[in-house]
């Protein structure tokens, strides 16, 4: 069987999920306690709760640890490791971008802590970010 999917359909395994083509909106990147580069994104795709459903319903319960949390805002805010973005240019902030974002499961044996962590495999600006203008210059 081909792991080809189409956009925005997970792989069946509950070890990993692949989500493709999610987008959205880079924040910052600051360092946590552990001295790891953490980058925070906005997920502003209007069909995220599709998408995400297969990764929601797997902790119906509520008691695995997975990286996005709505704020007060109803916003939802993914968090990735820096080691885990496959990007070759840099983050801007405010920016859009299209990803495909790979959820894969582990289980901390000691603490009888499970959960998934996010590794961005495919970073693809969008449009120009918000509030950007691009100038055409008329005399050349």
């Amino acid at each position: 069987m081909s792991q080809t999917t189409k956009s925005g359909r997970p792989v069946k395994n509950t070890n990993t999920l692949t989500i493709n083509e999610l987008i959205v909106e880079y924040l910052s990147t600051k360092k946590d306690n552990y001295d790891n580069d953490i980058c925070y994104l906005k997920i502003v795709d209007p069909a995220f709760r599709a998408k995400l459903k297969p990764l929601f319903s797997l902790n119906d319960e509520g008691l695995l640890k997975i990286p996005i949390w709505a704020t007060d805002k109803m916003e939802h805010i993914l968090k990735v490791k820096a080691k885990f973005v496959n990007n070759t240019q840099e983050f801007v902030k405010n920016a859009l971008y299209i990803i495909n974002i790979t959820f894969e499961f582990y289980h901390m044996e000691q603490t009888d802590i499970k959960g998934y962590y996010a590794k961005i495999t495919k970073v693809t600006p969008s449009t120009p970010p918000p509030g950007i203008e691009i100038e055409v210059n008329e005399n050349n």
